[in-house]
């Protein structure tokens, strides 16, 4: 604030929370005066998404991170765009795939459990998740404070395999929400939702219906995907599994019809 300065509920910033920073403008960001966090601190988590921090430098694994006696409780883990998600078959599937010093992440979890990370395997060097990339034709999503994942075991363009590098965008009505380059089975689509900023107007609300459209990185054509997601909710994470897309005509003809 102009006048008062800092205003609002949000005091004190804690080791064990993790935090939205809204900027106007790309920054480094330094915390001074801070006490180091210890590595070993409890969390405490509540039932359904908890906002935490991850408390070293380095990264490790999302699986490797967690303790296996409440590994199972945790039904998924959402961070800057990224998301990932246990599957009983190929384990943690998702674009997140490590806990890295410095960043936030929302903790899902089916019961109230308390644990601290398992640092045994810690990298000493962050470990890149999937990098943004900039949407072609000048296409673009501002990144939201809320947002939903939609996580996709394949695509079928009629009736042959998805492509990697091809893309799969979320669309609330008309309005792009996100977009996911393809890289392999069960890839988590993002949809960003309003968080009440004018940048993210028109984005997904609670109940909102999602659609999707593949846009073929090698031919330039655009497939609309049949079927129906479920509605959108903030944090909410969805497998909607094999998907089936066709060819939107790039444009449509009414001709004279003989004999009528």
């Amino acid at each position: 604030h102009p006048t008062f300065g800092w205003v609002g509920s949000l005091s004190n910033i804690s080791a064990i929370s993790g935090y939205w920073v809204k900027l106007n403008q790309d920054a480094d960001l330094c915390l001074t005066e801070a006490i180091p966090t210890d590595p070993g601190i409890v969390y405490n988590l509540h039932f359904g998404p908890n906002l935490i921090s991850f408390p070293v430098d380095g990264s490790v694994g999302i699986g490797e991170g967690l303790p296996d006696d409440i590994e199972g409780n945790v039904t998924g883990v959402i961070g800057e765009g990224v998301a990932a998600s246990p599957n009983p078959v190929f384990g943690w599937v998702g674009s997140l795939t490590s806990w890295q010093g410095g960043k936030g992440y929302w903790v899902k979890v089916d019961s109230p459990i308390s644990f601290a990370f398992d640092l045994s395997t810690l990298g000493r060097s962050s470990a890149a998740d999937t990098p943004p990339v900039e949407l072609p034709n000048g296409m673009g999503v501002i990144q939201s404070t809320k947002q939903a994942f939609y996580f996709v075991e394949d695509v079928l363009l009629d009736g042959s395999p998805i492509s990697n590098g091809d893309w799969i965008m979320a669309y609330n009505d008309n309005v792009l929400v996100g977009a996911r380059q393809w890289n392999g089975s069960f890839m988590d689509v993002p949809a960003m939702g309003y968080d009440e900023s004018i940048e993210t107007a028109g984005y997904s609300e609670e109940g909102d219906h999602i659609s999707f459209k593949v846009l073929q990185e090698s031919t330039g054509k655009i497939y609309q995907v049949m079927g129906s997601a479920p509605s959108w909710e903030n944090n909410g994470l969805y497998s909607i599994g094999v998907l089936q897309g066709h060819e939107i005509p790039k444009e449509m003809l009414l001709v004279s019809a003989y004999p009528n």
